[in-house]
């Protein structure tokens, strides 16, 4: 599997495939991270449109398709994905207020973060300040605390305690199926209730970084399925193309 990375940094290590900005120290606070991963772009939705007709000039006609819209780029408006009209993003502010809110202190240390597959997946990876030791495993580990976020609505956004450090599409999946196999994952679903569930997330990986964490694996999922396959979807109000 290729890196796949659109744009990232890492603090003072260059990653495997030789990508990316490189800084000396951390960054100062999220906003300033989220500029160096090139994250300062959010996922947007947008109505989705179908051809019904040709109007009588020969121009297509589009329509708007009920209960559907699709997620876009805030800077270049490319389709990242077509979902339900319950599908709630999180963008990229988000991700970052998640991560302080969960650990509930200043100076978070963020080691990288990126966009991969031209916006689809993204991440932002702390370096925390205690070990984790998981359950009937002695050996210490680097404690990381990693938000991954699919905007192509395969899985939801993941909070999770993890041992790797998210450098690229492998390392990104890698993380994933970690906390798959550990239960050190704590998955946000693409709901409006998604806030709700701050101060689990925050309890969970509380637990995490002591010896005695045992969390409870939370279903994973986002609201989203295909379209019709009988509707020409067309995302752009503005320019509906055939």
């Amino acid at each position: 599997m290729p890196a796949n990375v659109e744009s990232m940094f890492s603090v003072r290590q260059m990653p495997w495939h030789e990508e990316g900005v490189i800084l000396a120290d951390y960054p100062g606070d999220w906003a300033t991270a989220r500029r160096h991963a090139g994250l300062d772009w959010d996922p947007i939705t947008t109505d989705v449109y179908a051809l019904v007709d040709l109007n009588a000039d020969g121009t297509p006609r589009y329509e708007s398709i009920e209960g559907w819209k699709s997620i876009c780029r805030s800077d270049n408006g490319a389709v990242l994905s077509l979902n339900r009209d319950t599908y709630t993003v999180i963008n990229h502010s988000e991700m970052g207020e998640i991560v302080e809110a969960v650990l509930a202190q200043p100076n978070v240390k963020w080691e990288t973060a990126g966009v991969l597959d031209s916006g689809r997946s993204v991440w932002c990876l702390a370096l925390l300040d205690e070990p984790i030791t998981l359950p009937g495993d002695d050996s210490v580990t680097l404690p990381y605390l990693a938000i991954t976020n699919r905007h192509d609505g395969t899985a939801a956004c993941a909070l999770r305690a993890t041992a790797v450090r998210i450098v690229c599409a492998n390392t990104f999946r890698a993380a994933e199926l970690e906390g798959e196999r550990t239960g050190a994952t704590f998955s946000f679903v693409h709901k409006s209730s998604w806030r709700n569930r701050i101060e689990e997330a925050r309890q969970a990986v509380t637990g995490a970084r002591r010896p005695s964490f045992s969390p409870s694996r939370s279903p994973r999922g986002s609201g989203n399925c295909s379209p019709p396959s009988s509707s020409r979807c067309h995302p752009t109000a503005w320019s509906p193309t055939g």
